[in-house]
């Protein structure tokens, strides 16, 4: 996985996910990636609909690219099934750090 961060104050933080996550809109698809926004703009179960596939007998994750913010990030760890980091091309959020440890 390859984590990228970006430095904004708290005020922008939904600003700047959303640039972000434009910019990897207009990449991905043509590297074959699906994408992921996962900023708090829209409902938990919304968001959850985009991240989550449930084809198989066992929710997985849907995206090989998540934009996030680190609130809405820990939220979907802890509450959504089938969210995991495990098979995550590129994350992207800010200050990851005071998340792991």
């Amino acid at each position: 996985m390859i984590m990228l961060r970006f430095i904004a104050s708290s005020s922008f933080l939904l600003t700047c996910s959303a640039q972000v996550y434009k910019v990897f809109a207009q990449l991905c698809p043509a590297m074959g990636l699906c994408l992921g926004l996962a900023s708090g703009k829209l409902p938990l179960a919304v968001e959850a609909e985009v991240l989550v596939d449930h084809l198989g007998d066992e929710p997985c994750s849907a995206v090989d690219v998540l934009v996030a913010t680190p609130g809405r990030l820990m939220s979907h760890l802890q509450g959504t099934p089938g969210i995991h980091l495990d098979n995550l091309k590129i994350l992207v959020s800010r200050q990851l750090g005071a998340l792991l440890t």
